[in-house]
C-alpha cells in the first residue's frame, strides 16, 4: 500500500484540517495516507447537551472527508474518544454508521482497532471489514508495548477476531505527546519491538507516529516568539538511521496540534492568537494576545514571521504564499480555523519534501554500496 518513506498524517476530522488537505496538490497528496480521528458531535454548552445526533455529524464528516481527497486513495479513520455507550438515534454503532456513508461516498476508507476497545467497537469493525474487505489498520499505544512478551500474541488473537492476516494489517505504533524526557524511552520500545516481533516485515504496512505539539502553548510568553522541538522527527530520524533493521517504519504526526481532544466550555477558554510554523526539525510559533474579536493581530503576527530567516518563502507553499499576502494584508487576518488550515498546509508540506530528501538519501546509499563492494574486489 506504501512503503517507509510515505506520510502518514494524523488529523483532525474538523474543517481546518479538511481545507489544508485539499488546498495540496495532488503531486504532495499522491505521498500522504491521512489518518482521519473523528470528533464527537459539536456540544452545545448552553443547553448541555449534543448539538446534533450521531448520524447528522458523520454525514458531515464523510462529507468533509470527500471533498478533502478527491483522488479516492485509501486512508484511514478512527473513533479515539467516542464513548462506549454512544450510539445513533436508531440504535447503530457510530463506526457502521459512519460506514454507511462512506461506501455512499465511494471512499477507500479502512478502520482502526486497538488492543484496547471494547467488544462492541470490535463487532463493529468485524462487520466492516468482512463487508469492504480492505483489512484494518492496528492502532497500538506506548502503554501496549509495556507488556512486550505478549504483543505477539495479542496481536494474533487480535487479528483472529477479525478474520485478517499480517498481509492485510496496517501496523501503527503511536506514542500520543511525546516530550523529549521520553523520546529516549520509545526509542528503545521500538528497537525492541522490531527484535520481538519478526512478522513485523509482513505487514502490509508499518508507521510509527507521535508528536511533540503539546495540548497547550502555555510554555511560550504571550506576544513573543518561541520553538518547540519535533521530537516525532527525531524518533523516526533515529530509528530509520539504524540500517540493520529488518523494515524502516512509515512518518507518522499529528499536524501542528496535540493529541488530545478539548472538552472544555469555549466561553470559559482565553484563546490567543498563534501561527504555528513547521521547520526542519522544530516548530516557530508566533504567539499574539487574546483573541476575543482582536483576529486583526494577524497581519503583525505574519508580518513578524516573513521578516525571519526561518520563513521559507512564497512559492513554497500555498500556505506561505497566503502568509505573505497576509502580512501585507492583501488578505483578511483570518480566523483560528483559518489558521490551522494555513499551518497545517504549511506543516505538511514541509513533511512530504522531508520524506522525499530521506528517500532520495537511502537510494544513493543503495546505489553506493555495490561500488564499494567492486572496489573491494568483493
Amino acid at each position: 500500500m506504501f512503503g517507509s518513506f510515505h506520510y502518514v498524517p494524523i488529523l483532525k476530522a474538523a474543517k481546518g484540517e479538511f481545507q489544508a488537505l485539499r488546498s495540496l496538490s495532488p503531486d504532495l497528496r499522491s505521498d500522504i495516507t491521512p489518518l482521519f480521528d473523528v470528533i464527537n458531535p459539536p456540544f452545545d454548552w448552553k443547553i448541555e447537551r449534543p448539538k446534533c445526533s450521531w448520524e447528522v455529524h458523520l454525514e458531515r464528516v464523510v462529507g468533509g472527508i470527500r471533498t478533502a481527497w478527491p483522488e479516492r486513495g485509501s486512508l484511514f479513520i478512527d473513533f479515539p474518544e467516542m464513548e462506549l455507550t454512544d450510539r445513533t438515534s436508531n440504535g447503530c454503532h457510530p463506526l457502521i454508521c459512519a460506514f454507511g456513508f462512506i461506501r455512499e461516498a465511494a471512499l477507500r476508507v479502512i478502520p482502526c482497532m486497538g488492543l484496547d476497545r471494547d467488544t462492541a467497537f470490535l463487532k463493529a469493525v468485524n462487520q466492516v471489514t468482512a463487508k469492504d474487505k480492505l483489512g484494518v489498520c492496528i492502532r497500538l499505544k506506548s502503554d501496549d508495548l509495556e507488556d512486550m512478551g505478549g504483543i505477539g500474541a495479542r496481536l494474533a488473537r487480535l487479528q483472529d477476531s477479525l478474520h485478517v492476516n499480517v498481509t492485510q494489517t496496517d501496523l501503527m505504533i503511536d506514542f500520543g505527546y511525546l516530550p523529549d524526557s521520553a523520546l529516549n524511552r520509545s526509542i528503545a520500545l521500538i528497537f525492541q519491538l522490531l527484535e520481538i516481533l519478526r512478522e513485523i516485515v509482513a505487514y502490509r504496512t508499518f508507521t510509527v507516529t507521535a508528536t511533540g505539539f503539546p495540548d497547550s502553548l502555555s510554555d511560550i510568553k504571550v506576544r513573543s516568539i518561541g520553538h518547540l522541538k519535533r521530537t516525532e522527527w527525531i524518533l523516526w530520524k533515529t530509528i530509520t538511521t539504524s540500517r540493520v533493521l529488518g523494515r524502516l517504519p512509515t512518518f507518522g504526526d499529528y499536524g501542528i496540534c496535540g493529541p488530545d481532544f478539548a472538552h472544555v466550555d469555549p466561553r470559559k477558554i482565553k484563546s490567543t492568537a498563534n501561527i504555528r510554523y513547521t521547520l526542519s526539525d522544530e516548530w516557530l510559533i508566533v504567539r499574539g494576545g487574546a483573541v476575543r474579536r482582536a483576529f486583526g493581530q494577524f497581519h503583525d503576527l505574519a508580518s513578524a514571521l516573513i521578516a525571519r530567516p526561518e520563513f521559507f518563502g512564497t512559492s513554497f507553499s500555498s500556505a506561505d504564499d497566503w502568509i505573505s499576502r497576509c502580512a501585507r494584508k492583501l488578505e483578511k487576518p483570518g480566523s483560528l480555523c483559518t489558521w490551522r488550515q494555513i499551518g497545517t498546509n504549511h506543516h505538511m508540506t514541509v513533511v512530504v519534501n522531508q520524506m522525499r530528501e530521506e528517500a532520495m538519501a537511502a537510494s544513493r546509499e543503495a546505489m553506493a554500496v555495490p561500488t564499494i563492494q567492486s572496489e573491494l574486489g568483493g
